[in-house]
Parts: structure tokens; sequence; C-alpha cells
């Protein structure tokens, strides 16, 4: 949807090039306008991400290796200058259920290999959802129907790790 004056505009489908006959949900957008989002089009869901160029969405590209297994990545927050990405996987030896990951991005736009959170922010439960407030202050995340925050701060911790 766009905004027009105090009003929004009608949904705009993203067209092809993100959409396919399975389901794609949970987006987040770069400043640049790159959308990333989770879709299971190609079995389990994994993350995608696609630049707008004049305003037309350009074929997904699978953030590799890096992020994506055979299992469960979704859930999706994109750092406006695409410096990391946090998201929710579900992976053999988590603390739970589903656990917040976090990877960052490298000076070749490569993407190093994803790290648990750790108990820091995961439990024995289901963690998702996660977004960092626009001031870059802190980090908020579901867990069992509940909101939970803590210090953003943690996000460096796990980058000079």
């Amino acid at each position: 949807m766009e905004r027009e004056g105090n009003s929004w505009s009608e949904p705009i489908n993203a067209g092809p090039n993100i959409n396919s006959d399975r389901s794609e949900y949970y987006i987040s957008f770069s400043k640049t306008g790159t959308m990333y989002f989770s879709s299971n089009k190609e079995a389990s869901f994994n993350i995608y991400s696609s630049k707008s160029i004049g305003g037309e969405f350009q074929k997904a590209i699978s953030l590799g290796d890096s992020i994506n297994t055979p299992n469960y990545e979704a859930d999706v927050f994109i750092d406006p200058n695409e410096s990391y990405i946090i998201f929710c996987a579900e992976r053999k030896g988590s603390l739970g259920q589903g656990d917040l990951y976090i990877s960052f991005k490298k000076p070749d736009g490569a993407w190093t290999k994803s790290k648990n959170m750790g108990q820091l922010v995961n439990s024995k439960e289901h963690e998702f959802c996660p977004y960092v407030s626009k001031d870059g202050k802190y980090l908020f995340y579901t867990r069992n129907g509940d909101i939970y925050w803590i210090d953003a701060k943690i996000i460096e911790h796990y980058r000079n790790e």
C-alpha cells in the first residue's frame, strides 16, 4: 500500500518475482527498498531478498547457506543499513522450539554464518518476530504470545564475537 494524503491506497501486489504458488510472509525492508522475506517455495521456509528497481521487485535471491538450512528460517528483521539480519530458525541443537539467530553482512556482500543468540534471548520456548526499534536501542521479540525486549547492544556483542 502507498500513503495517499491522509489515507492508504489499495493493496499493491508485489509481483511474480516475490510471490509464488506457496507462502511468502514476514517482510522487512532496508533503507534502499530491498525486501527481505520468508518463503517455502523451494521446500521448507527460507529467507530471500529482492531489490526494487524502478518500482519493480527483481528476481528473489536466497540468502544462501550461511543463513538458510533445510529447516525453518523465517520472521526476518533486516537492519535498515543491511549490516545485520535477525530471524527465527528451528534447528537441531537450538535451546527451544524456535530460536533467534543473527548474521552480519561482510564487506564483500556475503553473510557470516548465522549464530544462535543464546540464553540472553532464547529459551526452551519459541522466540520469533524480532524487531529493532528505529533508534536502534531495543530488540523486541515474542515468546508464547508475550512481547519481550532487551538492550540492542547485544547485537554488537555478537558482531564482535
